[in-house]
């Protein structure tokens, strides 16, 4: 497949970062010898306004606070070891401490994870990505993307796409299973509640064919908790039983304030296809995610609502057969994204609807902080609030987006540019779980991102002068971001982040 990888400093998951087996590595009585990591990461971030522009915090994980200058230091580590019964045991930790209007010290990520054969079983707050958007340049999908920190989870997976038993490699799938808890009070209506989530994914043809297309389904449901107005919502396991089935209550199946049962579980989806062709020179993808909020997203009856995605990537080494590093050219291309994301054709196709039951994508009447976690949109970040509410207060949009990434020289670089129509959220929630309509004017808005990466000799080299530096530097990794907001929706910004990065096997 066409170089889709995310690299490091995207932050992937520890462990996906941990090779199978060391240079020179050798099997010992108990399986191979262990694998593992350790290395630092340093961010330094600040905007002009004081505050951060928008795509110097979206899609990083909640990392940083946007309402002030960060300074923020991680301490990350992993190990990973293979067993002769074929068993993996896996382990990986990312401690940050982080300066800011917000500071916090916390794990970004820490789990412990056990594979064996085709499936993973890992527990703990784990980086997940699965979907068919660009990895690296896209906006991020409109139900689960980097823009929050991974929540605690104990997930049932497979180990990416396996082959389907009996198929003979025609057809792979991809497929998990999780519980989790959203504990994140402060920013909730309904404290504790517990999170249901299930996808499969299905591909065809793909070793044997230049057009793969594949298709899935992904399911989020939140349930049980505590609510202040009806106290205790049901969290054993027949609830459990109907949010993974996501069956409706029983009319018997009643709470104390005399609300049907499953009014309290809030389920949320996509519909997810491509089409993968794969032509000598390039790899273009085209994409399309329908949103399960409601009964005429699930029976396509909003046809127009949700995401469109056309990538091209270009193979790396293979475009310059027989050449050394010194004859490729010097700046280069390696993939172009153009994604779309529309959720107001629906308001117009069911004028008859209430807008803040049928079409407010992310909140919610009764789990009023919607799909969000500590207060940063789950899913797509043109999803987002501010600090007078909970959930979002932007969910009426229409917008485009295009990424390019590739290299100059040993320096890696990307850039964005994102263009949205805005009008505010059918239904929004304030501090005191008061819910009234948060329909606003048309606001525009443009955000726009550089960001350039590279060993640390090599990003010297981009500045004039002579910048001598021996071999040892290479382990450090250099990143430079620069962003700029103009518009309405979000303050006129510019900003910056340096990052730096150290890594040791």
């Amino acid at each position: 497949m066409a170089d889709t990888t995310i690299s490091n400093h995207m932050q992937r998951s520890i462990i996906a970062s941990v090779p199978d087996q060391p240079a020179g590595g050798s099997a010992s009585s108990h399986g191979a010898d262990p694998v593992s990591l350790t290395g630092f990461r340093m961010q330094m971030a600040g905007g002009y306004n004081g505050e951060l522009p928008f795509w110097i915090h979206s899609n990083r994980h909640g990392e940083l606070d946007p309402h002030s200058g960060n300074t923020a230091l991680h301490l990350f580590g992993a190990w990973r070891r293979h067993y002769d019964s074929g068993f993996t045991l896996s382990t990986g930790a990312n401690l940050m401490l982080r300066g800011a209007e917000d500071a916090s010290i916390r794990f970004q990520e820490a789990y412990v994870q056990l594979g064996y054969g085709d499936f993973v079983l890992w527990a703990g707050r784990k980086h997940e990505y699965f979907g068919t958007v660009h990895p690296r340049l896209s906006m991020g999908t409109a139900d689960l993307s980097h823009n929050a920190r991974p929540m605690p989870k104990i997930t049932l997976a497979t180990e990416g796409f396996r082959p389907f038993p009996g198929t003979r490699g025609i057809v792979d799938y991809n497929a998990s299973f999780s519980h989790g808890w959203m504990r994140d009070n402060e920013h909730r209506y309904v404290e504790n509640p517990m999170l249901h989530q299930k996808h499969l994914y299905i591909r065809l043809f793909n070793d044997r064919s230049r057009v793969v297309p594949q298709a899935g389904i992904k399911h989020f449901a939140q349930w049980g908790g505590s609510s202040p107005r009806d106290g205790d919502v049901p969290g054993g396991l027949r609830a459990f039983r109907d949010v993974v089935f996501s069956r409706s209550a029983d009319s018997k199946e009643i709470l104390s304030g005399g609300q049907l049962e499953n009014r309290y579980q809030n389920h949320f989806g996509t519909y997810d296809f491509s089409l993968l062709f794969r032509f000598d020179d390039v790899h273009v993808s085209v994409s399309r995610q329908f949103i399960l909020e409601d009964t005429p997203n699930a029976r396509f009856g909003t046809p127009w609502d949700g995401m469109w995605g056309v990538w091209l990537a270009f193979p790396s080494d293979d475009r310059f057969p027989g050449r050394t590093a010194s004859d490729r050219p010097v700046f280069t291309i390696r993939a172009i994204n153009y994604e779309h994301i529309n959720t107001i054709e629906g308001v117009d196709r069911y004028p008859h609807r209430n807008r803040s039951s049928y079409f407010n994508y992310y909140n919610h009447s009764r789990y009023r902080g919607g799909w969000t976690y500590e207060g940063r949109s789950l899913g797509n970040p043109l999803f987002f609030g501010d600090s007078g509410h909970v959930g979002v207060v932007n969910n009426l949009m229409l917008a485009h987006h295009a990424g390019i990434m590739g290299q100059a020289g040993r320096v890696d670089w990307r850039a964005f540019a994102t263009y949205s129509r805005n009008y505010g959220a059918a239904g929004i929630t304030n501090l005191d779980g008061l819910q009234y309509t948060g329909v606003t004017d048309r606001q525009d808005q443009w955000s726009f991102m550089l960001e350039v990466s590279g060993e640390l000799p090599a990003m010297m080299d981009l500045l004039p002068g002579d910048w001598p530096l021996s071999d040892r530097w290479d382990a450090l990794e250099l990143t430079a971001t620069m962003a700029l907001d103009l518009g309405e929706a979000h303050r006129k910004n510019a900003g910056m982040m340096v990052g730096l990065r150290w890594m040791q096997w």
